[in-house]
């Protein structure tokens, strides 16, 4: 069992301590400690993302569960053929309010632009036969749909923002290039649409 503390205000961390990634405090809803306090638990990298997650090898809990149970997937009891998504991105919070059983494409949906990606915003690619920088967003595995061509990156980075907040339901803002401007693009959306129905 892991060590643990009950913090009083309806959530518990469960303390998991790896020699290989040190230290790592995961949070859950005390209401589910009874189900999750009975196994073993410890860290996992996920080598394509490089995110840690909470899993289960413990005998008891492959004999009861799986082997390799995550933690998010007991608590949400999430299908086989579903994901469950962290909502802030922070992997280690499992609090049920953190947490959504979405689709492979929802959960791709809301990712944040990696740390040691090629391009400055998420959904920009240079365009070399024209010098200019083309917009798109992800539709499906490996595919892209072309939002359009704009003269600088930054414009670039607006109108894949823009046209997420329009085909999206964005649960979290760091999904966007400029997380700050949710508001503006909201109303942007708002206004395009009150014009199209005048």
């Amino acid at each position: 069992m892991n060590k643990f503390k009950h913090n009083g205000n309806g959530t518990t961390t469960i303390i998991i301590e790896s020699r290989k990634y040190g230290t790592k405090k995961v949070c859950i809803d005390t209401e589910d400690w009874d189900r999750v306090g009975r196994y073993k638990w410890s860290i996992n990298k996920n080598s394509t993302s490089r995110l840690f997650y909470a899993v289960s090898t413990s005998n008891l809990a492959i004999k009861e569960l799986k082997r390799g149970v995550r933690l998010h997937r007991l608590i949400t009891s999430c299908p086989e053929n579903m994901v469950v998504d962290h909502i802030s991105g922070n992997t280690l919070n499992n609090k049920k309010s953190n947490l959504r059983i979405v689709t492979t494409t929802e959960n791709k949906h809301n990712r944040a632009k990696p740390r040691d990606g090629k391009n400055k915003y998420i959904g920009v690619v240079k365009n070399l036969k024209s010098s200019t920088w083309i917009a798109r967003i992800g539709d499906g595995r490996s595919k892209h749909r072309y939002i359009g061509s704009f003269k600088t990156e930054k414009l670039a980075a607006e109108a894949r923002d823009l046209e997420v907040c329009r085909t999206r339901n964005v649960v979290n803002p760091r999904m966007l290039n400029f997380p700050e401007r949710l508001e503006e693009y909201l109303d942007i959306i708002k206004l395009e649409k009150n014009s199209s129905e005048s």
